[in-house]
Formats: C-alpha cells, structure tokens, sequence
C-alpha cells in the first residue's frame, strides 16, 4: 500500500511546486497589464482634453482680455478643459499651456531681434518650454478651474491687433502625473499630451476653425 501511495504524494508536491512559483508571474502579467491599460486610458483622455481645449480655444480666436497680456482665446481653452467629462481626475494636470506653435508643433522661441515669437519656419524649437507667445495654467483645487500664473502673449504679436490671421495656429499641451496602483513599487511617471489647430481661412472679422494635427 505504501508503495502504490508514494507516486501519489510526489506527484501532489510537485503541482503544488509548481504552482507557487507559477502563480506569483501569472499575478505579476495580470497587474503589469492592469498597470499598462490604465496608462494608456489616461493617456488617451488627456489626448482628448487638449483636442477640446483647442478647438475652443480656435472657435474664440478674437477674443482678447483688457490687459492684452492674456488672450480670451486662451481662457476659453482652459475652461472647456476644466469642464470636460474625463477619465482622468483634473487634480492630476500639473500644467495647461496654451501656445504659439512653429512649424513641428512646439511652442515658439523668441527671436533675438523681436519680443515675440519668431518665424515658424525659422523656428526649430524641438522642446517643451513655455517661452515667447505661451499661457501657463495651474489647477486649483479650491475653485475648480485652471488659473494663469506665468507667460505673455499680446496680441501685438498678430499681424491684426483684433484676431490672428488665416493660416495661424493654436496650441494646447496638457501634462499630468499618472499614478500606479502599485504605488508602493511604482513612482508616478508624467504624461503629456497635445494638440495644434489652424485657426481658419475666415480673415480678420471672424475667425474659424480648420483642422487638428
């Protein structure tokens, strides 16, 4: 009998072996893609929020404030974030630029023979540095809303002092920490998104919207 019984017992020892060293990679795939599609939604939804920003931010583009320091354009972006229904918690967005963007989408540097910003073709800015013709918004926890806390962009940089002329753009970039379920294990890592948006061919008088890239 003790014999017959053996196989038995070795056999269950070595599924359960098997099992613990099994299980712990099994949860760790499970986790890691839990982790990867939360990334990617959060990412997705701050993808979206700059795309609402800057289309309201177009649909406004003579819109300017009494000191001409910040375009009304630029608040009109601020708020359609600020209102929009996202997946992502609006406490998390640590910067809200609204900006003039060059040729690859960038925000402009500042010519040094002009305040304002320099020629999109001339402008190969490849960074993210809110300088010449940039808005910087900060959430406030208090009143829900994003307010302006650095940056210029008189509308004396525009060809007419009233509205942007065809062929201008408009940008918005958002960037937001995103924090792991396993926070313990995981540091938080920022994410940023943005989206630029020609404000139209519609002239002076009104402008209109044109397409995002």
């Amino acid at each position: 009998m003790s014999s017959r019984s053996e196989p038995r017992k070795h056999s269950r020892g070595a599924v359960a072996t098997e099992a613990a060293l099994v299980t712990p990679l099994l949860l760790l795939i499970v986790f890691g893609i839990i982790e990867m599609a939360s990334l990617m939604r959060d990412n997705a939804a701050l993808e979206s929020l700059a795309e609402q920003g800057v289309r309201a931010a177009a649909a406004h583009a003579d819109a300017y404030a009494a000191d001409d320091e910040a375009p009304g354009f630029a608040r009109y972006a601020a708020d359609a974030v600020a209102e929009a229904k996202s997946a992502i918690p609006k406490g998390t967005i640590a910067e809200l630029w609204v900006y003039r963007p060059n040729q690859g989408g960038y925000p402009c540097t500042a010519a040094e023979d002009d305040a304002g910003c320099a020629p999109r073709e001339g402008d190969d800015n490849r960074s993210w540095t809110c300088a010449a013709d940039c808005l910087r918004f900060d959430w406030n926890s208090s009143t829900h809303r994003f307010d302006l806390v650095s940056g210029s962009w008189p509308s004396t940089d525009w060809p007419s002092t009233d509205c942007p002329a065809a062929g201008d753009e408009v940008g918005v970039y958002l960037r937001a920490e995103h924090s792991f379920f396993a926070t313990p294990l995981l540091r938080p890592t920022g994410i940023r998104n943005n989206a630029v948006l020609s404000f139209g061919d519609a002239g002076d008088a009104l402008c209109g919207q044109g397409g995002l890239r």
